[in-house]
């Protein structure tokens, strides 16, 4: 049963990838051709759009990273990692991911039906926000001193800085 239902996340994964890929491109041509109504159809607000999808993605992908670094070399399973992003908030990699979902719904906004693109984010922000990231990982540090003093200083997705 363990087998099968990690056979059914990778292949259902894999379709909801390209079903948000093809919705992505299919929403850039049409915006490209026939102009944004949020964003300048040129050269500039072509790239002004995708910028913010890539940036959104390093940024989880450095939280990430800096993540799996500190796990490698931490003395003890009570230490936080609070240093680079996550000096900035608690869950920087959902910040990351939270992100990016939302501006590829912006991408596709101005084509038909474009506004129903807003159910992922929704949805996805809900699920990391409310049922399995944050609340999963909060409570699992609960009663770690070092994470009750991080806790106080340290927001838990959104970074103070916007």
């Amino acid at each position: 049963m363990e087998g099968r239902v990690g056979k059914d996340f990778l292949l259902a994964f894999i379709f909801a990838s390209v079903l948000v890929a093809g919705r992505y491109f299919v929403g850039d041509k049409l915006s490209r051709y026939f102009g944004g109504l949020l964003w300048r159809s040129d050269k500039l607000g072509y790239l002004h759009r995708h910028s913010i999808l890539v940036d959104r993605f390093f940024f989880q992908a450095v939280a990430d990273y800096q993540l799996k670094q500190f796990k490698k070399k931490r003395n003890s399973k009570d230490e936080i990692l609070q240093t680079g992003l996550w000096k900035y908030s608690r869950h920087p990699n959902y910040f990351g991911e939270i992100v990016m979902w939302w501006s590829l719904a912006v991408m596709v906004l101005p084509i038909n039906y474009g506004g129903l693109a807003f159910i992922s984010p929704v949805f996805i922000t809900f699920l990391l926000l409310k049922v399995s990231g944050v609340p999963m990982l909060e409570k699992r540090y609960e009663g770690n001193e070092a994470f009750d003093v991080y806790k106080t200083k340290t927001p838990v997705v959104f970074p103070r800085f916007l």
